[in-house]
């Protein structure tokens, strides 16, 4: 993507450092407080919400052509008191990936898509002797009481987002915290040893290799599982209450131009350019999530079509 945009802009050269998410408060903070930011920096919205805060970052404006084109839903998450810091890239479903093969031999064809489903199939599960599933506190276990809370509540998401609702007080999040009670009653995990249990390496390779059954996750780990060519398996809503479960998206990441960019002109080239359709697709389909802009493009991996189709 990078050479493809110099090609467009001989004049700007593009220098790619890396930093890993969880470094990147503590190596950017520094820089941009010293004036020694880079010219772009890739975010998401606790990063970019944190950096504008201290004031450190450009308002990108909601009259750029690119804002236009995202999808209205997401505007009051992408937005400020009327200032948008992000250029978003692209959404993450986040679900439940099945080993459809491991359903199989205790008699599923499918994933469950309610909880009593999901009890259901733990019971056969553990009967047969496999894992049902990886349920790491890090990761799963809050994506599975959003997602509940969520499709019990009659709150708006982002008013949790904002603080202005309290998971604590709202009847839809309490149900999500029982729900997983009655899992752990019906031994779908073990929650002792879930509770150590790293969501970004243990817990994927535990699915990967086909060592438990089902695993709450996001969509951008199906590159890495397709490298398993004996795992059948598919990414389906989140069981809840009621059919046919929920899908969480998460708008992932996108670029912030900070406030002191010594070329703040390439900066914005940059960032308009890759906002355009041919680049957001890109990003799409490596990263497997679809867009976060007012069309229908999405991955094509199949493997991600039961969380697709529930996605409505």
């Amino acid at each position: 993507v990078i050479a493809s945009f110099e090609r467009e802009y001989p004049n700007i050269d593009v220098t790619l450092r890396s930093v890993t998410r969880l470094d990147s408060e503590l190596v950017l903070v520094p820089q941009l407080q010293a004036g020694e930011a880079p010219d772009v920096m890739m975010t998401d919205l606790a990063l970019a919400n944190l950096l504008a805060d201290q004031q450190l970052l450009v308002d990108l404006g909601t009259d750029s052509e690119w804002y236009g084109r995202v999808a209205a839903d997401l505007r009051p998450s992408l937005t400020s008191d009327g200032a948008v810091y992000m250029a978003p890239m692209k959404i993450g479903g986040m679900g439940n990936f099945v080993n459809l093969g491991l359903l199989r031999e205790v008699g599923l064809t499918e994933g469950p898509t309610t909880i009593d489903e999901l009890i259901e199939a733990c019971v056969r599960l553990t009967a047969a002797d496999i894992e049902p599933m990886v349920f790491s506190g890090g990761f799963s276990a809050p994506l599975f009481v959003i997602a509940n809370g969520l499709a019990d509540s009659t709150q708006s998401p982002e008013l949790f987002g904002s603080g202005t609702a309290r998971f604590a007080d709202d009847p839809g999040f309490l149900q999500g915290m029982e729900s997983i009670r009655d899992l752990i009653d019906a031994q779908c995990f073990d929650p002792a040893e879930q509770a150590s249990l790293d969501p970004w390496g243990a817990a994927l390779t535990t699915f990967r290799r086909g060592e438990a059954a089902m695993m709450p996750h996001g969509g951008w780990n199906i590159p890495g599982f397709d490298t398993e060519p004996t795992l059948d398996y598919v990414l389906a809503p989140i069981p809840t209450r009621n059919e046919p479960g929920v899908v969480v998206d998460l708008l992932g990441f996108g670029w912030s131009i900070p406030s002191d960019a010594k070329n703040p002109e390439a900066a914005q080239a940059f960032v308009d350019w890759m906002a355009r359709p041919a680049q957001v697709q890109t990003v799409v389909e490596a990263d497997v999530g679809y867009t976060p802009f007012d069309d229908a493009t999405r991955s094509f991996s199949t493997t991600m079509g039961p969380l697709w189709d529930s996605r409505s």
